[in-house]
Order: structure tokens, then C-alpha cells, then sequence
């Protein structure tokens, strides 16, 4: 992570990360195109935190910020390019896209119902039956 968080101070803009990369000796790797909706990178696998890094980069080509680490290696990521999904993708994952964001509102119900009841709670703390024990 050191190694990687210091190549990236090097690196101030995405044209700077190829050049920065073969000064560091450090390979690089094009993944290829992948899915928000599965949450793997082709080549790495399940690494929903990059994932989700790359689809909040306003623009591309761009660099996620800080280096990533899954399974003991780190990683910095440029996003180099952005393809919209076909019809196709749409349709095959419009049920996981459903499913993902029925969990997202009821977690949310859910948490706006907790809240609101510690908002109203009324606790009162008794001090003379806090020290006794049950016969």
C-alpha cells in the first residue's frame, strides 16, 4: 500500500499514469470493459469497492484517488473509458437491479423507523432498583 500510495502522488493527471508507471517498473493491466451491476473486475475479480469507486468518477479518463487493496496486493486504478449498457444488459439485470434497490429502501425504512423511535424514547434510570437483585 505504501509503494502504491507514493506511485500515485506521482501521478497528477490520467496522462501522467503510463509514464509514472514504467519510471515506478510497475506492469500495467487494462481489465477490459466491466459491470457495475456484479461488482468484478475481469482479470482481479469480486472487488466491489473499486467498482463502485470508478462509477462515482465524474469523468473519463480519470483516477481513482487512493490505492485499493483486496487480498493482500494493492492496486491503482485509471479509468480510461466509460461504455453505456446496451438493451440487452438492461433487460439481464433489471430484476438485480430491482432486488438491490428494494434491499437499499427498506434498509433505509428501517433505519429511518429506529431513529424515530430513539428520537421519541423516554428512558429514566432508577438508581435505588439498579442495585438490587431479584429474590
Amino acid at each position: 500500500m505504501q509503494q502504491a500510495s507514493a506511485f500515485l502522488k506521482n501521478v497528477k493527471q490520467p496522462s501522467d499514469f503510463a509514464m509514472a508507471a514504467a519510471a515506478a517498473k510497475l506492469p500495467l493491466h487494462s481489465t477490459g470493459d466491466f459491470s457495475r451491476a456484479d461488482g468484478s473486475i475481469p482479470g482481479i475479480g469480486e472487488f466491489t469497492e473499486a467498482v463502485q469507486a470508478a462509477t462515482v468518477l465524474p469523468k473519463t479518463p480519470a483516477i481513482i484517488a487512493r490505492a485499493l487493496a483486496l487480498d493482500g496486493n494493492a492496486y491503482v486504478f485509471e479509468l480510461a473509458s466509460r461504455t453505456s449498457p446496451g438493451d440487452a444488459q438492461w433487460d439481464s439485470a433489471k430484476s438485480s437491479f430491482k432486488k438491490q434497490l428494494l434491499n437499499q429502501q427498506q434498509q433505509q425504512a428501517w433505519e429511518s423507523f429506529v431513529q424515530d423511535l430513539r428520537a421519541r424514547a423516554r428512558i429514566s434510570v432508577q438508581p435505588d432498583v439498579l442495585g438490587q437483585r431479584g429474590a
